[in-house]
Order: structure tokens, then C-alpha cells, then sequence
């Protein structure tokens, strides 16, 4: 339940005065209830816990009296500073308030190297074109059908509102087709593929050139479904929540943000000297909940047992069906279950695992930790909580990465040092940094192997007390507090014991897996030896690591360019079985005996309290 319900609201309409990056807004919203609502409609602000008041990340400059909350959840200084929390700021006539400057975040879109037998689904033919006479009375389309060799189409209605003046004005065009289907028409030469990868926190756009099978630019922002919640489940929420006008928000946020995508990496590739105007063809891939947000699907039932979503099939659809300003033909991929979504389908094929024979393990890091186990002939799947720890949202000091965030910590003598992104002031704390800060506290004895600080320790001179709770201080502002430490715990735990489940059900030993594949941000910048220390990875799993960073993108466009990926991806979801862990006694058994951490760096024996 969102935290607005709990305010004493009057109904009467009142202005608020709001300064962010150096603008100025007016804003109109309900006396009494939180600003952050308001804020967060106006895509001001991001609310990671969507609006129930338990993050502490809404944080505003407002010159009023702290909430007992805010109190709690923020330093003496920061409230001294001005800082407060929209969730406990009430609105209130002539509010005054400033939203502190908001870094972008880095976002992966590099991936690993292409190599296969390319064939684009849709083919780009030059056609010389001709105009009806009375001697023959082709319909428009009739002609166009004889002049690209086609027996039919599958032309929007928009589309087929153009071709009139496509073959009036031009002497030669271009026809777009697929297996004797003419799908659309141009008159630019180049023949483009745009791939997006939805992820829960950002979306990556591909830009390639099918004529000379090379990526022309690559594309990434944070995802603008943010302000609604930092999670699947804080987002599906949001749409069941009354006061708001359900999923048509999200969906529109995200087919915003695709068509922004869209036009970002075309303009570059205009100014670089490209014929371009609109991409042959758009392949899209992301979780299961993602894609129900971009299609309009409903997604109450996902976020409650059985977690049954509506399709989990392929699509094939236009650009018009989903209100993107294209022409282009859109292909969704299919994914396995309502938390191993498209993403993992597009990661397996991006790794070639319907090729290989060896076992393999494959880890998504995330909110929702996907991982896929081969056995070399079938695959086993499950999706582990591991909360948002990992992205930073539920950390004290924790942020996505982006410019200020710490993104290593390592040893320097007898203390430690620390990296942050874009070499710029430490702000706050990334997922990477916070496992390799876990893993030095482990190696130093700072923490013990129940999580819990020794102010005896080699470390200890950086323990100190933030609110009454014991912290351990990594840069003068940022540091990891005994809960995020638990935080952790509950996360890595979740991720082993996902692992610890698919080993036991298909009968495979951790020093039998030939690779660890390793897909998305978060996996791109661990350190697998720290992921080792923790105990969140297998001691044998050190020295197999395969990043494939951006692996969801990279599949998208293999989706849509590999000879036969179509098949590929059906035979990939016809070998894996799906384990539910929330019904799976196995998997509970293991979670409570990962909760503990390795005593020593060799130790992959948990030692249970």
C-alpha cells in the first residue's frame, strides 16, 4: 500500500513550487498527501520502494519540521541540511521544494562478440516503381506486390495511407520483405535492425547495419518505468493501486522511452553520414513483466501465486500495434516462465547454449536472480528473490552506477581503498563495490561469519554509529550499516541456494560445470573471487567465469540475424524445466544454510550458527 493512503488528505488542490536541475515547476496536487506522488507523475523523482515509504531514497530539500520517520531514516546532519523524504513530506499551499541533482547512470551496452551464420529475417530489396495507367488498373498495393515480388502483405493501414504518393513521387524505392511478404517501403538505402533490451532498471537500444553485419552505434539509459518503483513487483503494484491510472502509465512510459531510444540512435547515425530515416526491423527482448508492461497485458496475476502471465509466446507485430513511431515490423521474443523471461531466452542464445554439449551454468544478477543450469542435454531454470541489494536501492549509502558511486573496493596495506565511477567524488555505493567491501570485512575479521561487526577487528577504527546502528565507514560519507550487511546475506543466500537447488535436481556437481556465464550490469562488474569470499558463488566456479555483459541484446539481434534462431530459441525452451522455489522444500533448506558466510577464502563449507 502506498504511504499516500495513510495521509490525512482535504481534496482541496493546492500548488507546490519544486526546483530541479536548474528548472522550475509549478505543480498542482492534493493538500496533505505526499509530495512524492506528485513529483513521481511528473517523472520528477524515482521512488525505489514505489511509494511505501521504506527506501529512504526520495530525498528532497523541504523546509519542514522532520517526520519521526525521516528522523530514523536520515542523519542529523542531513536533516539539518534540509534533506526530508517525499513519502513523509505532506503538501501543503506555497511548499517550497528542491530536488538534489540526479547523476545518469552508466549502463551496459557493450556485449560479447558476434559469430554466426548471418541471414536478417527481413530482406531489403531495391524496386523501380511505376503508377497505375488505364490500360492497367493495378490497385496500389497489386503493384507493389508484382514490383517486390511478393504473393502478400502485412502493411499497417498507415502504411498502406502512404503508397499512394510513394509511387508518385519516386522512381525507385525500397521494399522490405520476409518469406514472400512484402512488410513495408522506403526510400532510404540503408537496411537497419534496432534490438532493445528492457531491462527492470534500464533499457539498451542496438543500432546494426545489416548490409556490412556491423553494430553502427549502441544506446542505454535508466528505465523511466523508475519513479513507479524500483522492482517488478513494487511496479505491478502501482498498477492495481486506485488512485492510479493502472498499466497504461507504465506502457507508456516504455514505448516513450524505446521511441527516444530509437530516435537518439538514428540522429547519430545521420550525423555519421547514414541514409537512415527508420530501422528495416525492431527485435525486442526483456523480462516477462517488461514485456506484459509494453504490450498493454495485464500483470496482477504475475505478481501472485501460481504467477501465471498471460502469453510467454513469441510475437510478431507492427510498430503501430505498439504506438512507436516506425514502420517497422516488431519482433518480441518468447520467454520460459513468469520470472525467466525473454532476457534469459536471448541470453542462452546470445552463449550458444543449444550448441554446446558440456554442463553450464548461467546467473543473471538482479532484483530477481535467474539462473540456468545445463546437465549437456536439458536445462533447469528458477528465479531466486534476491531483493534490490545488488542495484543499491535497499542500501543505506546504495545507488544504481552511476558517476560518484564506489564500484570496487579492494585491500591497500592494512587498510582499504576504493574506485568510483568517472574517477568523480565518492557518493554513495554500487552492487559490485558492496561484495568486494564484504569480502575485505570477511578477510580482515571486521565481520564474522554471521554477518555481524567485531569492533576488535583490523578494520574496527572505521566502525562507528549512524542512528544507533553500527556502520562501517568505506569514504567520509558513504558506508555499509549492519543491515545492509544482512541485506546481503538474505541476497547471496537466495542466489546459492538457487544454484545449491539445480545442482541437486539435475544431478550435477559444481566441479562438473566447463563455464559460468555471467549476464548483465551487475554480473559485468563482479569480481568473481569476491562472489567466491561471500559465498553467493561455488569455490569451483572461480576460474570458468564467462562475462557476456549486454547477453539479452546481443541475443535480441541474433533473434532476428542467425539463420535458424528461430528454431534455436523453441528447442531452447522445449529442453528447460522451470522450478518454482517458493514451492520447493529443497531450495528453503538450502537458503537457511546459506545464510551464514565462508569462515575463511578456501572455506566453501558454510558453517551453520
Amino acid at each position: 500500500m502506498e504511504l499516500w493512503r495513510l495521509f490525512t488528505v482535504t481534496n482541496m488542490t493546492i500548488k507546490i513550487a519544486v526546483s530541479f536541475n536548474n528548472k522550475k515547476f509549478c505543480l498542482t496536487c492534493e493538500e496533505g498527501e505526499p509530495v512524492s506522488h506528485t513529483l513521481r507523475t511528473h517523472k520528477l523523482l524515482q521512488l525505489p520502494c514505489g511509494g511505501a515509504g521504506t527506501c529512504g531514497k526520495c530525498l528532497i530539500y523541504a523546509d519542514t519540521e522532520p517526520h519521526p520517520q525521516e528522523l530514523k531514516r536520515l542523519t542529523p546532519a542531513a536533516i539539518n541540511n534540509g534533506l526530508r523524504l517525499a513519502c513523509y513530506t505532506p503538501a501543503r499551499n506555497g511548499l517550497k521544494l528542491q530536488i538534489p541533482h540526479r547523476n545518469a547512470a552508466k549502463v551496459l551496452t557493450s556485449f560479447s562478440a558476434l559469430n554466426y551464420r548471418f541471414e536478417p529475417l527481413v530482406t531489403k530489396t531495391e524496386i523501380s516503381l511505376r503508377t497505375a495507367t488505364l490500360e492497367s488498373q493495378q490497385t496500389d498495393i497489386d503493384n507493389v506486390l508484382e514490383l517486390s515480388s511478393t504473393i502478400g502483405h502485412r502493411l499497417s493501414l498507415k502504411q498502406q495511407a502512404r503508397l499512394p504518393e510513394f509511387l508518385l513521387m519516386n522512381k525507385t524505392g525500397y521494399a522490405l520483405t520476409h518469406d514472400k511478404t512484402l512488410l513495408g517501403f522506403d526510400t532510404h538505402q540503408a537496411h537497419t535492425l534496432l534490438a532493445i533490451d528492457i531491462g527492470t532498471t534500464t533499457v539498451a537500444g542496438i543500432l546494426m547495419d545489416l548490409k556490412n553485419q556491423a553494430i553502427i552505434d549502441v544506446y542505454g539509459e535508466l528505465n523511466d518505468q523508475a519513479p513507479f518503483g524500483a522492482d517488478v513487483i513494487s511496479r505491478i503494484h502501482y498498477t492495481l493501486d486506485g488512485k492510479s491510472s493502472g498499466g497504461a502509465e507504465l506502457q507508456q512510459a516504455i514505448i516513450s522511452q524505446i521511441s527516444k531510444i530509437k530516435q537518439t540512435l538514428i540522429r547519430n547515425a545521420v550525423t555519421s553520414g547514414m541514409d537512415i530515416s527508420d530501422p528495416s526491423m525492431i527485435a525486442i527482448t526483456g523480462n516477462t513483466s517488461m514485456i506484459h508492461f509494453l504490450c498493454g497485458l495485464p500483470t496482477e496475476n504475475i505478481g501472485k501465486a501460481p504467477f501465471i502471465p498471460v502469453t510467454l509466446e513469441a510475437m510478431n507485430l507492427h510498430s503501430s500495434d505498439l504506438n512507436i513511431p516506425s514502420s517497422a515490423p516488431v519482433f518480441i521474443m518468447p520467454g520460459i516462465s513468469a520470472y525467466v523471461g525473454a532476457d534469459i531466452v536471448a541470453a542462452l542464445l546470445a552463449a550458444d547454449a543449444h550448441k554446446t554439449k558440456d554442463p553450464f551454468l548461467l546467473v543473471d544478477f538482479g532484483t530477481n536472480a535467474e539462473i540456468v543450469l545445463s546437465d549437456g542435454a536439458k536445462f533447469y531454470a528458477c528465479s531466486t528473490a534476491a531483493g534490490p541489494c545488488f542495484e543499491g536501492a535497499s542500501l543505506a549509502c546504495g545507488s544504481v552506477a552511476e558517476p560518484g558511486a564506489i564500484d570496487t573496493v579492494f585491500k591497500a596495506g592494512e587498510d582499504i581503498s576504493f574506485t568510483t565511477i568517472n574517477q568523480s567524488s565518492a557518493k554513495s555505493i554500487c552492487g559490485s563495490a558492496v561484495i568486494d567491501c564484504i569480502a575485505e570485512l570477511l578477510d580482515s575479521g571486521t565481520i564474522d561469519a554471521t554477518g555481524r561487526f567485531d569492533k576488535g577487528a583490523l578494520l574496527a577504527d572505521r566502525l562507528t554509529a549512524i542512528n544507533e546502528e553500527t556502520v562501517f565507514m568505506i569514504s567520509d560519507s558513504v558506508y555499509l550499516s549492519q543491515s545492509d550487511i544482512r541485506k546481503v546475506q538474505l541476497a547471496k543466500a537466495a542466489v546459492r541456494a538457487g544454484i545449491e537447488t539445480l545442482f541437486k535436481e539435475a544431478q550435477v556437481r559444481a566441479d562438473q560445470i566447463n563455464t559460468l556465464f555471467i549476464a548483465g550490469g551487475f554480473g559485468a562488474a563482479l569480481n568473481p573471487l569476491n562472489a567466491v569470499r561471500i559465498g553467493m558463488l561455488p569455490k569451483q566456479m572461480q576460474e570458468i567465469v564467462r562475462p557476456l555483459g549486454n547477453a539479452a541484446g546481443s541475443g535480441a539481434v541474433r533473434y532476428v540475424t542467425e539463420a535458424g534462431a528461430f528454431a534455436a530459441v523453441a528447442e531452447i525452451k522445449a529442453k528447460t524445466t522451470y522450478l518454482e522455489l517458493s514451492c520447493h522444500a529443497e531450495f528453503t533448506n538450502e537458503y537457511v544454510m546459506q545464510m551464514t558466510f565462508p569462515e575463511r577464502a578456501d572455506d566453501d563449507e558454510v558453517v551453520n550458527y
